[in-house]
């Protein structure tokens, strides 16, 4: 017995040896690999993420309207400026009165322990100030920015992992928030403080503020090792800096990308847009795709082309990896966002902004006008101008919301495109269409407006309540009230008389082929854009330029709009007021202005084209109206009466213009159609039509200016010198030799 136990022991004591040299024999042989790999990759440093590139936005003539620029900064990371971090202290001091120490005691010891990283920081900070000339209760407030921001994320961070199920924390999360810090704070220590049961009373509260920090101070964060930017490096002194501060730990000289925006692209401040920090809830913009989701210091675009267009424009970052040595271990390129190229011509937008903006022509400091220049061959829209404007350059500066609220003349809203407005007697041309192809008129046929009253509900006659005389009489011995005549003279009498004639989805109908009553502005037709657009319907309505339907529809219906079958019909009074363009009805400029290119082509409706290169979308296909040549030739007339004949409301203001017509043509070769429109609560003057020369060019445009009284007035003279920059730039007509400049 006893020598099988001994026996049975040697076998064990032999079984364990084996086991030690089979594990060694395996160290030896297979895990010298692994252990290899354990010893490289101790040695190489967390991947550094280089920055973004954000595509360059483009006018028509390659003018570089926003682009990305690097801009050097001394950087620094929390591991530096912690130092310079009250929280950072206090939690510190706290975390280190044991065995009775007491606060004064454990401060003095910590500020012994950490003299040498508060001399490397103070050392930093005076070498900015005396090479930078920065004051140093700046750079104190911009690192007191950095560690207060850090601090309160590991604090947050620690509440949530500390206390998951927080019915604070679960509350907000389900309604997809973040906890306001105060909140999240109090709710922190009240539950430390429930959970002491050893201390007085008394005293838990103070012990769970400490406890709070405590807990704080022990979490590690990435935003604590990644680098922060104190104090951006003038070009000429970067080489200076650099040589000054090497060898600094936590300490680097770095670029960051910036959004420049040209002086002259403000004059297209609300087409353009701007940029801001990225959001987190952006990256769903992007799934699947850890290089292009947003960093904490990444920024997005916030407005007009750049919010439109960011997933066109955000580019991806790329990625290196050094080993402790500083060595490069791998490198993965950025791959820069791409271009967006607009068909405005920027300095012809500048040039109609200037004027319009103009305080010695236009001295009212509230002025509001919004205009639009087409280049109807292409649809291409050459401008298209909102005043008052604001400074692309200065807007990521302030707080915008405050700005907003502050500006009566609300700037950051486009007028051209956006803002909507009843269109007064401008729609007069597009209800002449659809009452000569619909058969409700003829060219001929006289519609007297002969200075009577007019019964109750409809229109009364403008130069009867204001002048004393009537259309009949005016028009006597020229054809009468006819048609042409109704144009030149735009008669209330005569187009309210005929949208009446007309059946409600009639006009509805027409004016919807037209692009009123509907959004006719195309996104650019790149796959990923069109993709993130149709992922959600929230998405898609804030990725897309803002833009305006408008209405063409009974007054009380503000519920989305699709197609023509949605749209409810209207009602008899108001029907009447459409034909003059009142009532409910409310347009944009853009859609004026490409209503008028419409006519210009002979009835053909093409999609306004804001981007260039776009050739896959099919939405920019021509659309043949059906207009006969007849109906065409009578628009055109009663519009060519309007500015070269007496009687015409835009007479006075281009009898004495460069385009005064003469026998053979009008001079520099520029042939014009317009009408005027005013409209009364709201006041608003217009001013719309098209040009022509006899190269075949041809530019159709739009002004409105709000508040004003009279299109002949206050809106046809701004359209003469509109077209005067035209020209002057060589879009239409024979170009001056002497041409004058803002």
């Amino acid at each position: 017995m006893y020598r099988q136990r001994l026996y049975f022991f040697i076998f064990l004591c032999f079984i364990a040896i084996s086991l030690c040299f089979c594990r060694l024999a395996y160290m030896q042989v297979f895990g010298k690999a692994e252990a290899r790999k354990i010893i490289h990759d101790s040695r190489i440093k967390n991947p550094e993420q280089l920055p973004t590139v954000r595509g360059t936005i483009y006018d028509r003539c390659m003018k570089e309207l926003a682009i990305d620029k690097p801009q050097f900064y001394v950087m620094a990371s929390y591991k530096l400026t912690k130092y310079k971090d009250k929280d950072f202290w206090a939690a510190t001091i706290y975390n280190n009165m044991k065995d009775g120490k007491s606060f004064d005691d454990a401060k003095f010891e910590m500020h012994q322990t950490y003299a040498e990283e508060t001399a490397a920081i103070n050392n930093a900070i005076d070498k900015c100030t005396s090479l930078l000339g920065v004051g140093r209760e700046k750079l104190l407030s911009q690192i007191g920015k950095i560690n207060r921001g850090i601090w309160k994320l590991r604090e947050v961070v620690m509440w949530k992992k500390t206390f998951p199920q927080s019915e604070l924390y679960l509350e907000f999360k389900a309604r997809e928030k973040e906890v306001p810090y105060s909140q999240a704070m109090k709710d922190f220590e009240e539950r430390l403080a429930a959970k002491d049961t050893t201390s007085h009373p008394s005293q838990r509260k103070a012990n769970a503020h400490a406890q709070r920090y405590k807990l704080a101070l022990n979490l590690d964060l990435l935003e604590m090792r990644q680098l922060h930017p104190i104090y951006e490096i003038p070009e000429e002194l970067l080489l200076e800096v650099q040589e000054e501060f090497t060898g600094i730990e936590g300490l680097k000289i770095s670029p960051i990308t910036e959004r420049v925006y040209k002086p002259e692209s403000s004059s297209a401040c609300q087409l353009i847009g701007w940029v801001g920090p990225a959001q987190t809830d952006e990256n769903a913009l992007f799934p699947k795709d850890v290089y292009s989701l947003y960093n904490a210091e990444d920024y997005s675009g916030k407005n007009g082309i750049e919010e439109a267009c960011e997933v066109i424009l955000r580019g991806k970052r790329g990625e290196v990896t050094y080993n402790r040595d500083d060595e490069l271990l791998s490198r993965k390129p950025t791959q820069f966002g791409e271009d967006i190229h607009l068909s405005i011509d920027i300095e012809l937008q500048h040039r109609i902004n200037y004027y319009l903006s103009d305080k010695t022509i236009f001295p009212d400091p509230n002025a509001e006008m919004g205009a639009v220049v087409i280049d109807v061959a292409t649809g291409e829209i050459l401008a298209m101008v909102s005043v008052p404007t604001y400074d692309l350059r200065e807007i990521r500066k302030k707080k915008v919301n405050d700005a907003v609220k502050d500006a009566s003349t609300q700037p950051f809203i486009n007028k051209a495109l956006y803002e909507t407005y009843p269109p007064g007697s401008v729609i007069k041309p597009f209800f002449l269409a659809m009452g000569l192809e619909t058969g409700k008129v003829t060219a001929g046929e006289v519609i007297h407006c002969d200075g009577s009253n007019p019964p109750s509900g409809w229109p009364d006659c403008i130069i009867h309540r204001v002048h004393k005389y009537n259309h009949d009489g005016r028009w006597a011995g020229q054809g009468g009230n006819n048609s042409r005549n109704a144009i030149r003279g735009s008669c209330n009498i005569y187009f309210s008389r005929l949208a009446d004639r007309m059946p409600s989805e009639v006009i509805q109908s027409w004016l919807y082929r037209f692009g009123f009553g509907r959004k006719t502005l195309m996104p650019p037709h790149y796959p990923g854009l069109l993709k993130a657009l149709k992922r959600t319907e929230s998405e898609a309505a804030g990725r897309r330029l803002q833009e305006a339907g408008g209405i063409t529809y009974t007054a009380g219906y503000e519920h989305r709009i699709n197609c023509i079958e949605d749209l409810p019909r209207l009602e008899a009074h108001e029907k009447r007021r459409f034909g003059i363009g009142q009532a409910s009805m409310r347009v944009t400029v853009m859609q004026v202005a490409n209503g008028m290119a419409t006519l210009a082509r002979g009835g053909t409706f093409r999609n306004p084209r804001l981007f260039l290169g776009d050739t896959e979308n099919k939405k920019y296909r021509p659309i043949d109206l059906k207009i006969s040549n007849s109906t065409i030739r009578v628009i055109r007339d009663g519009m060519s009466a309007v500015v070269y004949k007496k009687g015409g409301t835009a007479y006075n203001a281009f009898r004495n213009s460069k385009f005064k017509y003469n026998k053979k043509f009008a001079k520099r070769n520029i042939t014009l159609f317009g009408k005027t429109g005013s409209t009364q609560q709201p006041y608003n003057a217009w001013f719309a039509g098209f040009a022509e020369d006899k190269s075949n060019r041809a530019l159709a445009f739009a002004i409105v200016v709000k508040r004003g009284a009279s299109g002949s007035k206050h809106a046809a003279p701004k359209g003469l010198r509109i077209l005067e920059i035209c020209n002057e730039m060589g879009y239409i007509g024979d170009k001056p030799e002497k041409v004058s400049t803002p």
